[in-house]
């Protein structure tokens, strides 16, 4: 479980501006 929170911890902190901007932008 440790990993799955690492990777989307990742995930978030790479892509969370992107969906955030999306969502907004839509």
């Amino acid at each position: 479980m440790i990993t799955y929170n690492r990777l989307r911890a990742g995930v978030t902190s790479h892509y969370g501006p992107i969906v955030v901007i999306v969502f907004t932008e839509t």
